[in-house]
């Protein structure tokens, strides 16, 4: 599939191993200055929400000791009428609807009624227990920029990347089997889910065919929450890229999702069936613009002495131009990325 151009493989990280939270935080603009004030330091991506006055669509990945601040910046710039109003949700963990290969291959007609009918109470999921938490450093957090970047390269690649901005004293050939060791030893702990994001459907430009969106789910208890992402995974059946996550404190569940035009409409029409049954309370869609969308890794100048560097509310009041933020090329993603 990849060689035919329609999917490409990524990875994303487990942010709750490496004490970091990833934050989502949907706004509308009062003042120019909004969007570089929104791009502080832990900024993952930034893109525009079509059909809002100067909305915005940001993600964070925030270190744990820096959630406190983090927000109260985000409020702060509300209170300063930077920003008229905002909606933020703190994620626990990420959940790859599953990719099938066939149906980009072949149309075939989606039962929503089925679909529908399949949202149930769920449970929360029983994550193993670890006697100790998982232990990373700088070598580790460079691999998963690396994979991030392009999770197809070897290990003697992200070796050779490693010695040109640090002065280790490892061979190449030792370090490629350090970073192989890793892997397989600690990392299936650092590595949230490998995804594909499709960049062709049907032989066609994937813009041209499709909406992005970022949609919450608000279920009227947490059970409903679970049963809700359950049934997402039922999307499989649709050439639809999707993942979604359980919001951290709220019976809800945030989706971020990219899908054929037709399909879209229908999938919104279900989501009202399940507000119309009592399943859902509320939704929320915000509809992302592709054009001038930044993202990249996770920012490895904020990792040091084997911690989190402390970012204070003062600090997050700073800002950055967007533009130097992601201008880094080591730390952006590939375009066409969601």
């Amino acid at each position: 599939m990849e060689q035919r151009g329609y999917l490409i493989a990524t990875v994303k990280p487990n942010y709750k191993s490496l004490r970091m939270r990833y934050i989502v935080v949907f706004s509308e603009a009062l003042s120019h200055k909004a969007k570089d004030m929104l791009c502080g330091p832990d900024i993952k991506g930034v893109s525009s929400c079509i059909g809002y006055m100067n909305g915005y669509c940001t993600t964070h990945a925030v270190a744990e000791k820096n959630v406190d601040d983090f927000k109260r910046y985000v409020e702060y710039l509300r209170g300063e009428d930077i920003i008229s109003k905002y909606r933020m949700y703190e994620t626990v963990r990420f959940h790859q609807i599953p990719v099938r290969a066939d149906v980009y291959l072949e149309r075939k007609p989606f039962d929503w009624d089925t679909w529908v009918d399949s949202v149930q109470e769920g449970e929360p999921e029983k994550e193993p227990k670890r006697k100790r938490k998982t232990k990373f450093d700088k070598l580790d957090l460079f691999m998963l920029k690396e994979l991030e970047l392009n999770p197809r390269q070897e290990w003697v690649e992200i070796a050779e990347k490693w010695k040109k901005v640090t002065d280790d004293e490892l061979s190449i050939d030792s370090l490629s089997k350090k970073i192989g060791w890793r892997f397989s030893n600690r990392h299936q702990y650092l590595i949230e889910t490998f995804f594909v994001a499709a960049s062709k459907m049907r032989g066609e430009r994937l813009f041209d065919l499709t909406n992005l969106f970022f949609v919450t789910l608000h279920a009227k208890n947490e059970n409903y929450a679970y049963g809700i992402g359950r049934a997402l995974n039922g999307l499989s059946d649709l050439p639809a890229f999707a993942y979604w996550s359980k919001v951290q404190g709220i019976p809800s569940v945030i989706l971020k999702f990219q899908m054929y035009k037709e399909d879209c409409f229908e999938f919104f029409e279900a989501l009202l069936r399940l507000q119309d049954t009592g399943v859902l309370t509320g939704a929320e869609t915000y509809m992302l613009s592709r054009q001038k969308a930044l993202s990249r890794t996770i920012p490895l100048e904020l990792f040091e002495h084997g911690d989190w560097v402390k970012i204070n509310f003062e600090d997050y009041k700073g800002g950055e131009k967007c533009e130097e933020v992601f201008s880094k090329a080591s730390n952006i993603r590939r375009s066409g990325q969601p």
